[in-house]
Formats: C-alpha cells, sequence, structure tokens
C-alpha cells in the first residue's frame, strides 16, 4: 500500500519534472495539467488514502473498542472532519459492494468545544443502531437555566450594588474597569 502512494507521488514529481523550464506557468495551465495528466495518479493517491483512513479506524476499533467520531479523529491524528466522517459513513452503511462493518452501539453526553448534545459512540460488527436519544423540554430548559445561572439578565441589575448582586446569585466583578 505504501509502495502504490510512493509510486503515485513519484508520478506526479516525474510529470512536473517534464514540464517545459523556463515560463511561468498560469493556474489554469496548471488546473488543465492536473486534470488531464495527473488524474490517474490523485485518483489511485485517493483511493489509497481513503482505505488507509478505512482500515485505522477498524484497527483503533478493534483495539481500543468503542469510540466517538472526535477520538478516531485524535487517534488518526487528523484535524480535518471530512475524512473520518465520510470514511465512518461509507463503514456505516450496507453498500451492495461491502456489508455494514460499523454501528452506533450507544449515544454520549460529552463536552467537546463546549457543546453538549448527544454523540455517536461507534463500535465494530453490523447490528442495529441505538436509538438516538431524544431530551425532554423541561431538561433543556433546566440546562439553559443552570448555564445561564451567574449572567445579568436585565439592564437595571447593572445599577445594583455588588452585595444585592450576590444575594440574587449573580456573581459580577465591578472591580474591572471598561478599559481592560
Amino acid at each position: 500500500m505504501k509502495s502504490t502512494i510512493k509510486q503515485a507521488l513519484k508520478g506526479v514529481i516525474k510529470a512536473w519534472d517534464a514540464l517545459p523550464g523556463g515560463r511561468r506557468y498560469d493556474p489554469s495551465t496548471i488546473q488543465d495539467w492536473l486534470m488531464e495528466d495527473m488524474m490517474h495518479y490523485t485518483k489511485l493517491f485517493q483511493k489509497k488514502m481513503k482505505s488507509t483512513v478505512a482500515q485505522k479506524i477498524i484497527d483503533y476499533l478493534t483495539n481500543n473498542g468503542p469510540s466517538t467520531q472526535a477520538e478516531l479523529r485524535r487517534a488518526i491524528d487528523t484535524e480535518d472532519k471530512k475524512p473520518v466522517s465520510g470514511v465512518l459513513g461509507r463503514l456505516h452503511k450496507a453498500l451492495s459492494r461491502t456489508p455494514k462493518r460499523v454501528y452506533i452501539c450507544d449515544w454520549v453526553y460529552d463536552d467537546e468545544n463546549n457543546k453538549t448534545y448527544p454523540r455517536a459512540l461507534y463500535a465494530l460488527g453490523s447490528l442495529p443502531d441505538a436509538k438516538k436519544p431524544k431530551t425532554s423540554k423541561t431538561e433543556h430548559n433546566r440546562k439553559y437555566r443552570e448555564k445561564n445561572k451567574g449572567q445579568i439578565s436585565s439592564v437595571w441589575d447593572l445599577s445594583l450594588h455588588v452585595r444585592d448582586l450576590r444575594a440574587k446569585g449573580i456573581n459580577n466583578d465591578r472591580s474591572r474597569t471598561r478599559t481592560e
């Protein structure tokens, strides 16, 4: 697999070096060159990269058990969501050529980037997916109130003394100046 990627990259470098030198190439010429001459190499490279990501996902799930998409992205060592989510989607669906290889075994509430919502926990297998939990309106309202508990909700609260604000449960530090 690595030799095929190396061969594709060597082919790209060889074709680039074969271009006539001593002149400047405008973007449209480079685009034409990539579309006509390099299409075979780029398709081969993309295909191998996708299979590499799929194999890494399967290996990680085999060794570490169920994981979220964010954990898989960190394990594969990529910040871009597209390769992992695309390959996970392909592994999750039963296609004409390949069976379903990954299923959602559970939903977890982790706090990534200060956003708490259910995230799928993927595991190897072709079992039916777990149902996504629905949050009740009262639970949603409780979380919202708890999150915004210490915020000033009215312009009139700005005129209150610090001890009055603390008595209301609002923790506002007015010792800072406006320039800070």
